[in-house]
Parts: structure tokens; C-alpha cells; sequence
């Protein structure tokens, strides 16, 4: 076991070695070759010739032109970062199997423990360690960019089923207007504008009829967008639900099927029959999609049951008088133990508060008293 001053000079020199080797591993850029007299004038004359070339052609681009390129030049550069992260994660890997398996096994001491405490591990675990924070960091910034884009394009799609509601309101309130004005012309209105114009005559009989019918394909559309709405609102409620359901049972700590509809019966039974705030069905059916009002309301359901059970067992018990001691010399009475203490203030809180809350911490601290007396 090395000493506390080697130690950390080991673990200095461990998290520098395994820093370098990692730094190597996922550097993607290759190491040029140290440059000879020869090679150094090839290339200020390469550099020199490009210059050049670069003078001769350089045109001042538009600003459309530059604002395009700009655009090109952030999305190659997001995706030549893609292309790298992948390409130096598969050369990490190729070089983590070539390293050789002494260097690989060789013990080092990292800080990697509980508040940064050092940890004895080897290379290749370290190594490998890395690799999965580099996967698990990628898999999880694809997830968050998928999410983002699908709010982004939910967004939209309101967005525009907003404005396409407003030009729909607009053309209803149109050809309402006109159809009111012409179509409120009564039979000798008609008769006598026949007589003085008939042209005129003509093309207004025409027109109320052709926004007649645009208020008939107005009403058609907006039916048509209304139960699209709520197609996607239930859709949405429904994934909702299913996305609770799915907490609910984490929560509980369900095991299968059959556990899972007895807790859920459970707890709905005891909304049923509360004796003070009893909850109908419709109201049970309004908070069932919310997990977490299924959480709060099964610990003061076992709260109560708690409660009740312990009142029984009291009124069964003969309360004998007890028959006073004298104590010996040096003795004293033993005190209550801290989950005692701790379960008779949770209890006298409730009391007091009567909230779900101080419900749930009762019932913790009861159960941890009556534990900790078993022992």
C-alpha cells in the first residue's frame, strides 16, 4: 500500500499519463513529420504561389452571396464536428484493442471516487470508462436535438394552423358581408333592378350565388380543421396518460400486472370511501393522468391504515397499572431512541398540519421506529 505522499505523487503522475493517452486517442489530428531545409522551401514557395492565386481570383461576394456562404460554412463545420466525434471514438477504440495488454493492466490512481477521492484502476478501465461518457454524451445530445426539433416543429405546425384559422375568419367575415347586402334584397328590389339594368341584374345574381357557396366550402374547412385539433388533442392526452401510467408504476414500485391493479384499486378505493372528503368518479377519472397526485394520496392511504391498525391493537391491549420501582442507585430510566423522538414529532406535526405531506413523513418515521425496535 503506497504511503499518503506517494500516493499522491503516484496519482499526479497517473492522472498525467492517462490524460496524455486519452488526449492521444481522441486527437483526430495527424501528427505532421518535423520539416527538413528542403521541405521548409517547398512550402513557402507552395504558400507563396497560393497567395498569389488567391489575389488574382479574390471578387467581393454580395451580401446575399456572403450571408449563403456563412450558412454553408456553419453547417459543414457542424457536420465535419459530427464526423470527427465519430471518427475519433472508432480510432480510440481501434487503439484501446492495439495498446499492448501490459501497458492496459498497468494499476493507476485516478479521481474518480466519492468527492473526488482517488481510486486505484488500471489503464484500460479508465479508457473504457471514457468511451462510454463519450457514447452516453453523444446518445444523449441526439436525443435532446430529436426533442428539440419535435417541439420545434410542433411549434410551427400551430403556428400555422393559427394564421390559416385568422384567413379563414377573414373570408367568412366577407362573404357574410356580401351575402347579407345582396341576399337581403327583397322580390321587387330584385324586379326593379331587372328592369332599369339587366346586366347588373345578372352578375349580382351571380355573385351571391358564388358567395353563397364560398361561405357553404368556409364552414366545410373549419369543421374539417376543428376535428383535426381534436384528433391531436386526444392524441396528445393519450401519450400523456400512457407516459403517467408508466411513472405511476415506477413510483409504486409495481411488479407486475396483477400488483399494479391491486395498489391502483387500492388507492382508488380510498378515495371511494374517505369519510371526510370522499371523491366521486368523475372526479377519481380528472386526476388519474397525474402520477403524482397517485403517490401523495397512497401515502396517506397507508398513513390511515397505520393508524387504524395501531388503535386496534391498543383497544384489544388490558392496560395494567404498573407497579412503580424504586431505582436502583446510579440507574436511570432509559431514554427514547432517536426514531422514537423523531416519529412522535411527525405524528404531533400531522396533527397539528393534517397535510398530505406531514401524512407521508409520518408514516416514514413510524415504520423506521418500528424497524429499528424489531432489531
Amino acid at each position: 500500500m503506497p504511503t499518503e505522499n506517494g500516493t499522491a505523487a503516484t496519482a499526479t503522475n497517473d492522472i498525467d499519463t492517462a490524460g496524455d493517452a486519452i488526449a492521444a486517442l481522441m486527437d483526430p489530428t495527424p501528427k505532421r513529420k518535423p520539416a527538413t531545409a528542403a521541405t521548409a522551401t517547398e512550402e513557402r514557395d507552395d504558400d507563396s504561389g497560393a497567395e498569389d492565386e488567391t489575389e488574382e481570383e479574390t471578387e467581393v461576394p454580395a451580401e446575399g452571396d456572403e450571408a449563403h456562404e456563412t450558412e454553408e460554412a456553419e453547417e459543414s463545420e457542424e457536420g465535419s464536428e459530427e464526423e470527427s466525434e465519430g471518427d475519433s471514438a472508432a480510432e480510440a477504440r481501434s487503439a484501446l484493442e492495439a495498446l499492448p495488454k501490459k501497458e492496459l493492466d498497468r494499476e493507476i490512481y485516478l479521481p474518480i471516487g466519492e468527492n473526488g477521492a482517488l481510486e486505484k484502476t488500471t489503464l484500460r478501465e479508465a479508457l473504457r470508462g471514457h468511451l462510454r461518457e463519450a457514447d452516453y454524451t453523444k446518445k444523449t445530445m441526439a436525443l435532446a436535438a430529436e426533442r428539440d426539433n419535435t417541439r420545434k416543429a410542433q411549434q410551427e405546425h400551430v403556428a400555422r394552423r393559427d394564421r390559416y384559422d385568422q384567413i379563414l375568419a377573414v373570408l367568412e367575415t366577407q362573404a357574410k358581408e356580401v351575402v347579407e347586402t345582396l341576399g337581403g334584397r327583397t322580390q321587387a328590389e330584385w324586379d326593379s333592378l331587372y328592369e332599369r339594368d339587366a346586366p347588373r341584374f345578372y352578375a349580382e345574381q351571380a355573385k351571391l350565388l358564388e358567395f353563397q357557396r364560398k361561405q357553404e366550402n368556409i364552414a366545410a374547412e373549419k369543421q374539417r380543421v376543428n376535428s383535426e385539433r381534436q384528433r391531436e388533442n386526444q392524441e396528445r392526452f393519450i401519450a400523456h396518460v400512457t407516459e403517467q401510467a408508466s411513472k405511476l408504476r415506477v413510483m409504486l414500485e409495481v411488479k407486475d400486472q396483477a400488483d399494479e391493479t391491486a395498489k391502483v384499486g387500492a388507492i382508488q378505493r380510498y378515495l371511494k370511501e374517505h369519510p371526510q372528503h370522499s371523491f366521486t368518479d368523475d372526479e377519481i377519472k380528472a386526476i388519474a393522468p397525474d402520477a403524482r397526485a397517485y403517490v401523495i394520496i397512497d401515502k396517506a392511504r397507508r398513513y390511515d391504515e397505520l393508524m387504524k391498525a395501531k388503535g386496534t391493537v391498543k383497544d384489544k391491549q388490558v392496560v395494567k397499572t404498573p407497579t412503580a420501582k424504586p431505582l436502583a442507585t446510579g440507574t436511570s430510566k432509559p431514554a427514547a431512541t432517536s426514531a422514537q423522538v423523531k416519529a412522535k414529532q411527525a405524528v404531533a406535526l400531522h396533527k397539528k398540519s393534517q397535510s398530505i405531506d406531514s401524512a407521508g413523513d409520518a408514516i416514514a418515521a413510524l415504520e423506521a421506529a418500528n424497524a429499528k425496535r424489531r432489531r
